[in-house]
């Protein structure tokens, strides 16, 4: 057998996958034979490879697949389920869809043997790959087109997944297992009973009652279904700025004043490490139900970056309310004019370019059903008194404490992180009503004072808790300075962890190690985001 093997590698060129030849070796007489047969699809369908084609290796096993420039999460999480259903309806296999734990993904179930599902799925020539997961842990992965290899290995609880592996042009593979459909079975507790049970982990229900026939339609968990798409649009809004624009760089030493806080006003903490790029991959990637997505900037835009492709640019002319307090090289100036952005929905997520998505998001890490943001309090605490010589965004949340503390009678100590900020259009309109002169200053302030008020972010927030429109969320998220003399093994920590949420911020790096870490970074960020958004101009992996 290993010779056989050897020798099919050696003529599709894959002799070098030492560590899947090994493992065929070590495994047993049975999975051997499986993986053969895998191994004997990849020679059958070797020659479809010059047809636009090729033949890849996917969770050690090979896979016939087509090249894909970019990734719509949407749809390829459709299609895996409508595979799913289609398989059962031919399987003549009772089926209802109902709901996946899991953000990204969808469900099925399968009342009794799920065999005749597998056979259909084997033989119906679409590709993709299938996987058993037993408690979050996959146990198991076959070609689509060898699923009934798995059967045999099935344990009640299992989830048997449908995916679909897409090969970048560049040679990445992105693994697909995201957007699966999982496929739970379930059965009758006895011959004479009404109710269903399954042992798989199930968010919905593990029982449920069958009346009549016992046959169930698709639609029949549609109720409780698919949670994945929110009950109201929310949009996201990120602010950029490409500090060696020359122009900008112009505009920003002529306004700058002898007293601008160090903080706030050095060219490096303009200077882009090419992060919206992955930061908006990962966005479309992990957090496809966003409606709209807004740029925010100061005459620039990516050069990368196409026309009417799915991000919307808004120069600070369009938001700005004084307009004549332009140019602004002010973070919270920006921030505090964001709700003007045309178009803007009731509901949208704040993000600067140094955030990133590692995994899915459910909506819900945002705000609540019924549309309260959920923001991330951090545990350390605001200065009550910040000396001359602290940060800004020190000075800038005790003035939002003396503030808040006027209006609403409350001043929390805590900070927020740095993570994506939900906010609330309208909270942002009725404080503006009511503290217009601080909404017009902070707009003034060109350059970080000690007399600002982050309003989009400690203000918009604590503002919104003590009005019922806010509530401490709970963040999966990982903050990581740039500046760390142990940054590689950090960055590679950070991948094989994948947090919800993460930022990575260069407030702190030297000049002199920029260039090393903007490399360093970029490697890394490729990595981790290789598929290309549709609004890139050039098809870029990496």
């Amino acid at each position: 057998m290993k010779r056989r093997l050897v020798a099919l590698l050696d003529k599709v060129g894959l002799l070098s996958t030492a560590v899947g030849l090994k493992r065929v070796a070590r495994t047993g007489a049975g999975t051997a034979r499986r993986r053969w047969r895998a191994w004997r699809t990849r020679d059958r369908f070797a020659h479809v490879a010059g047809e636009g084609r090729r033949v890849v290796t996917a969770h050690d096993w090979p896979l016939v697949t087509e090249p894909a420039t970019t990734f719509d999460p949407l749809a390829d999480r459709a299609a895996n389920l409508d595979r799913v259903l289609l398989a059962c309806a031919r399987a003549e296999a009772t089926h209802f869809v109902s709901r996946a734990e899991a953000p990204g993904r969808s469900r099925a179930g399968v009342v009794g043997p799920v065999r005749g599902v597998l056979e259909t799925i084997e033989t119906d020539a679409s590709g993709g790959m299938v996987a058993i997961e037993r408690q979050s842990t996959i146990a198991g992965v076959a070609p689509a087109s060898a699923a009934m290899s798995i059967a045999d290995e099935l344990r009640p609880g299992d989830l048997i997944l449908l995916f679909r592996p897409i090969a970048l042009p560049d040679g990445a593979l992105h693994d697909g297992l995201g957007t699966a459909c999982e496929l739970e079975t379930w059965t009758t507790e006895d011959p004479d009973s009404d109710t269903l049970v399954t042992q798989a982990p199930n968010p919905v229900s593990r029982q449920m009652n069958v009346e009549g026939d016992g046959r169930l339609d698709v639609p029949e968990f549609g109720w409780l279904g698919d949670d994945w798409a929110p009950p109201f649009e929310i949009d996201v809004v990120y602010t950029w700025v490409d500090g060696t624009d020359p122009a900008w760089i112009e505009r920003q030493r002529e306004f700058r004043p002898v007293d601008a806080a160090s903080d706030g006003a050095t060219a490096e903490r303009f200077e882009p490490f090419d992060e919206l790029r992955y930061s908006l991959r990962s966005l479309r990637q992990h957090v496809p139900f966003v409606r709209r997505i807004f740029l925010v900037t100061d005459r620039q835009r990516p050069e990368w970056l196409l026309d009417d492709a799915g991000v919307a640019v808004v120069d600070h002319s369009e938001i700005f309310r004084p307009v004549d307090a332009l140019p602004v090289f002010n973070s919270h100036a920006i921030e505090s004019q964001l709700h003007h952005v045309p178009g803007l929905a009731e509901h949208y997520v704040y993000l600067n370019d140094d955030v990133f998505f590692g995994r899915n998001v459910p909506w819900t890490t945002f705000f609540t059903v019924g549309g309260l943001a959920r923001f991330a309090e951090s545990r350390a605490r605001i200065p009550i008194r910040p000396l001359g010589s602290d940060p800004a965004v020190d000075h800038s949340g005790a003035n939002a404490q003396r503030l808040l503390f006027e209006l609403v009678g409350r001043a929390p100590s805590r900070k927020i992180k740095h993570t994506p900020h939900p906010q609330i259009r309208s909270v942002h309109e009725e404080l503006e009503r009511r503290i217009p002169d601080v909404y017009e200053r902070v707009a003034r302030s060109r350059f970080r004072s000690v007399h600002d008020i982050s309003l989009a972010v400690l203000f918009h927030h604590r503002y919104g808790e003590a009005t019922g429109r806010a509530i401490p969320g709970r963040y999966d998220y990982d903050y990581l300075n740039l500046s760390r003399a142990d940054l590689p093994a950090l960055l590679d920590q950070l991948a094989v962890r994948r947090p919800t949420t993460f930022c990575l911020n260069d407030a702190a790096l030297p000049s002199d190690r920029r260039s090393d870490v903007r490399s360093l970074l970029q490697r890394h960020l490729a990595a981790m985001f290789p598929v290309a958004a549709p609004w890139e101009k050039h098809s870029r992996h990496g």
